[in-house]
């Protein structure tokens, strides 16, 4: 039993929640205006104030990308320098980040129009399927875009390509996912209040982790390719 609970793992262990902790309140940092715009407006008005909605998330991209790199450096090396990791991967990668982030919102926001446009048309059933299956299979992307770019120095418009790629070609680390995500939005409904402490550390970790094998097959195909 004393094995479990020597020194060196209760120090193991303390590092964790610190670094999850403080990625954690460096992401909201980031995220200020969203917070804002979320105790101002809520979700349920947003239509009246949709391109304040638009403006406020796009910093969701670099922030989430700079604490996956940080989660990843966990996944790998066990360690990491969580302040200076953090704002070097947000610097670096802001302007990729960001541009993904734009054009996610952008598609995301048509299709969410065009559903409402459907929904009051009676030709609407037709078509509806397809929009859902488009926002579930950009949402499912959107798992690995985040990923893409904290890993490897990666064009924007290879940041899409391969995401899809990703998406189609491993079904079950996509499920595996949109499962993670799931896991999040039902935690946030009964534990709030943790959430806002932990939740956005412990889902960037999950999806390093559980896309940690996948990144090695990458770098090793990279490697050998001419």
């Amino acid at each position: 039993m004393n094995k479990y609970f020597n020194f060196e793992n209760l120090n193991t262990i303390f590092n964790y929640v610190f670094w999850f902790f403080i990625g954690n309140i460096y992401f909201l940092i980031c995220n200020i205006p969203f917070i804002i715009y979320l105790l101002l407006f809520g979700f349920k008005s947003f239509q009246s104030s949709i391109v304040l909605l638009f403006v406020v998330l796009l910093p969701l991209g670099p922030s989430i990308t700079a604490l996956l790199y940080v989660m990843g450096k966990l996944v790998r090396y066990k360690d990491t320098s969580i302040t200076r990791d953090f704002f070097s991967s947000y610097k670096n990668n802001f302007a990729t980040s960001i541009t993904t982030a734009f054009v996610y919102e952008i598609l995301i926001f048509m299709l969410f129009f065009n559903i409402t446009f459907l929904k009051a048309t009676s030709y609407g059933s037709l078509l509806m399927p397809f929009f859902y299956i488009s926002l579930l299979v950009i949402f499912c992307c959107i798992t690995y875009s985040y990923t893409l770019i904290a890993r490897f120095h990666i064009s924007t418009i290879n940041v899409f390509k391969n995401s899809l790629i990703l998406c189609i070609s491993n079904p079950l680390i996509t499920l595996g996912n949109m499962i993670i995500f799931l896991f999040a939005l039902a935690f946030i409904e009964i534990k709030a209040s943790y959430a806002f402490l932990f939740l956005s550390s412990i889902v960037c970790f999950l999806l390093m982790f559980f896309q940690e094998n996948l990144f090695k097959e990458l770098q090793e195909k990279n490697k050998t390719s001419p």
